[in-house]
């Protein structure tokens, strides 16, 4: 119940902006991801709960032929995330699945204060945390891969999800297939389009990270392997 009405609350707050596309896309997508058990999560976020809307935005980001979304950060600390504007025009089903991906990197990038840990380092084991919480919740709503799409825009390149390989279906797909068949797909992906090649296993067996910040790393795996279970 708690949930519910705090998810109440954080959507109505943006009854009174504007109702133009980009709003209307940013109350629909987190009205979707509302609607599962695994989106409810990652929106309680406690720096996320009475500002929600006022850091959530789509625009242009770099790069733009494969992010998902930017983060604007200050004392480690996320300010604001913007998600790919290129997306703008997808189903809200689909921006949905784009939020969950994104604000399970955000609760990441938070959690890492706890550990004294860079919240800027990437390593695999991440993207895989992330893309199994996107999958984690198509899932849970229904696996709607009819709302797997995103109309033409002016000045973008067609589909623009295989550019940037983010495809809620063939992420689905994947996730159905096992663990093994989704953490190939992401590894995939993230060693194309990543300059960090950092693993998990790279991190633990570094001596340049203390026993804490090495906790940090074990509880990503932790929850990576309970959300491939869901």
């Amino acid at each position: 119940m708690k949930y519910l009405l705090s998810i109440l609350l954080l959507v109505t707050s943006i009854v009174s902006y504007a109702d133009n596309l980009n709003n209307r896309q940013r109350r629909l997508s987190a009205v979707y991801l509302s609607q599962t058990q695994i989106g409810q999560e990652v929106l309680q976020q406690n720096s996320l709960k009475h500002q929600f809307f006022d850091k959530y935005f789509f625009g242009d980001i770099t790069p733009r032929l494969t992010a998902i979304y930017n983060f604007e950060t200050e004392n480690g600390h996320i300010n604001s995330f913007t998600v790919n504007g290129l997306l703008l025009g997808a189903s809200p089903i689909y921006l949905s699945w784009t939020l969950a991906y994104t604000l399970k990197h955000y609760e990441m990038y938070e959690m890492a204060s706890n550990y004294n840990f860079n919240p800027s380092v990437n390593f695999l084991e991440k993207e895989m945390l992330a893309f199994a919480t996107a999958a984690a919740h198509w899932k849970q709503l229904g696996s709607l891969n009819e709302e797997d799409f995103i109309e033409p825009i002016k000045d973008r390149p067609d589909d623009i999800r295989n550019h940037i390989q983010a495809s809620a279906e063939k992420f689905d797909q994947a996730y159905k297939s096992g663990s093994q068949s989704f953490k190939d797909m992401v590894k995939k992906r993230f060693f194309r389009f990543n300059s960090s090649k950092l693993t998990a296993e790279d991190l633990l067996n570094s001596n340049e990270l203390s026993d804490k910040q090495k906790q940090y790393v074990l509880e990503i795996l932790n929850q990576l392997e309970q959300t491939l279970k869901l």
